[in-house]
């Protein structure tokens, strides 16, 4: 477990200690052995409120030892107040009959969201054992625990569990998904407007979630709409200081359903890098330096990027040469290589999307190492489709150009690959002619009448296409412009260039992709 915790920096850990253990000592020096200072002990609570997990991961607080007293033959064996902060059975924890899941409210009082609280009973012997007794904790079971997990309480704490009680713990997926259901697959995942999820095609045009990066209980919805991919980019421009996401738990699902307009919306969830491995696709480190690490210590980090397939691992640097290692592992915690030495650099495959680095030193002189990790694979992958205007023509490529400038017009229908296109998670709109050319406003001009073309990808917003108003695409440096059909006023004709004009509800400006 310790292990584990300094390879999820982020994360915090209940263990819950059976209460008959006759040797205080023999408990309480294991604990501290493994686990140190990251032990979440009494003196570490304030003295007028919970803290929230934000709050323990700043202080490197991240196990808490939950464990009631217990009294045997009239002496008290073990002492869960050690670790346990003074509520009845440990970390703010109360028996089920305590919590009103119909106000949300514990002992009268509306929980603080963001602390970490825990609901018990004890079913132990409760077939025997007279009806005085099942009334000191009440009963968890499938009828209540939804609303357990859906007003914020982050531990159920049931002494038995049954298969329908599991079932009820599930606030996510519909019964029976994600099913990737029909030929073209469904690898992107939607909230239902009961709040349940689906998988679906990842082209088909829905409305955002997006969750405020400060606060992850604040979400909205974007008021354009497009492909999965585009999730990332519509809410950056609508919605400063939010970001495409997922919610993480029922309370967060809760949230973005009381906002959802009974709606099919796109969530940040997919599994179209692999199918069956879900993710959410979120910045995330692909690099880590030691610098210059001290002795007798031991690091891990881990590194991944969402959508990868496999990773290339990059180490540079040295070690101390004596004793000193480093380990890397997949993500599934199997070891792929043993550095030692004054000299590691190295790279090699790991076919995984993330890989945990191990550091560890010994008491004599140290060294500086530093690992990075880069895609070898697509990080998402093309769905090349037509992009067609409310007339039925389709956006081309003048002359099956793929040439930096290349004219951007549109063209009756054929299906070639002049007017295939696939649009990126960043919001580009490449071409499959070559896939390293995107849709360009000329010059990231704004004015009406600017060019648009063909030209080499960049991370420039006059690249980054917008779904706004009567289905047009903004360019996001300019979004209260669109792409729009030269001289549309005069009929549509094969040839007719596209170019950067006011937005405005005509058929020029209407694109769909089909």
């Amino acid at each position: 477990m310790a292990t584990w915790l300094a390879a999820h920096p982020k994360e915090i850990l209940f263990l819950d200690m059976e209460d008959r253990v006759g040797n205080q000592a023999l408990v309480e020096a294991p604990l501290r052995a493994a686990f140190g200072s990251m032990l979440y002990v009494p003196s570490d609570k304030p003295s007028n409120r919970w803290e929230t997990p934000r709050e323990m991961v700043a202080k490197g607080k991240r196990i808490i030892v939950k464990g009631a007293n217990n009294w045997y033959d009239g002496s008290l064996i073990w002492d869960g107040r050690i670790f346990a902060t003074g509520a009845d059975g440990g970390w703010n924890s109360r028996p089920v009959k305590y919590f009103d899941t119909a106000t949300c409210k514990m002992d009268g009082n509306a929980l603080v969201l963001g602390s970490i609280y825990t609901i018990s009973d004890s079913k132990l012997g409760k077939d025997v054992l007279p009806d005085g007794w099942v009334d000191q904790t009440g009963t968890i079971d499938s009828s209540n625990i939804p609303r357990l997990f859906a007003c914020g309480v982050n531990n159920v704490d049931a002494d038995r569990w049954d298969d329908s009680m599991t079932t009820a713990a599930v606030w996510s997926w519909n019964s029976g998904e994600p099913n990737n259901a029909g030929s073209a697959g469904e690898n992107c995942a939607e909230q239902g407007g009961n709040g349940r999820w689906n998988d679906n095609n990842c082209a088909v045009v829905h409305r955002f979630a997006c969750q405020n990066v400060n606060n992850l209980d604040d979400w909205r919805i974007t008021s354009g709409s497009g492909a999965w991919e585009q999730g990332r980019a519509q809410c950056a421009s609508e919605f400063a200081g939010f970001r495409f996401a997922v919610p993480a738990n029922s309370y967060q699902n809760q949230r973005l359903l009381a906002v959802n307009g009974n709606q099919s919306l796109w969530l940040n969830y997919s599994d179209k890098a692999r199918e069956g491995k879900w993710e959410a696709y979120y910045p995330t480190a692909t690099q880590w330096s030691s610098g210059a690490y001290g002795t007798n210590q031991v690091t891990q980090q881990t590194l991944s990027i969402a959508g990868a397939s496999a990773v290339k691992v990059t180490v540079t640097g040295g070690l101390d040469g004596i004793g000193d290692n480093v380990q890397v592992f997949n993500g599934s915690r199997q070891l792929q290589r043993t550095l030692i030495g004054t000299n590691v650099s190295t790279s090699f495959i790991v076919n995984d999307n993330s890989v945990i680095v191990r550091l560890a030193s010994d008491g004599a002189v140290s060294g500086n190492v530093s690992v990075q990790i880069e895609s070898t694979t697509l990080t998402e992958v093309p769905v090349w489709k037509s992009l067609v205007n409310g007339k039925g023509k389709c956006l081309d490529l003048e002359g099956v150009s793929s040439a930096n400038g290349a004219v951007v017009h549109h063209w009756s229908c054929h299906g070639g690959d002049g007017q295939k296109w696939w649009q990126d998670a960043q919001g580009r709109i490449h071409s499959k002619l070559n896939a390293n050319r995107c849709i360009d406003v000329s010059g990231a001009g704004t004015g009406n009448g600017t060019k648009i073309q063909l030209w080499d990808c960049h991370n420039g917003a006059n690249q980054v296409w917008l779904r706004g108003a009567g289905n047009s695409l903004r360019p996001a440096h300019a979004p209260s412009k669109a792409m729009d059909i030269k001289d549309a006023y005069w009929g549509a004709f094969d040839g007719q260039d596209t170019h950067l004009w006011d937005g405005q509800n005509s058929w020029g400006q209407s694109w769909s992709w089909k």
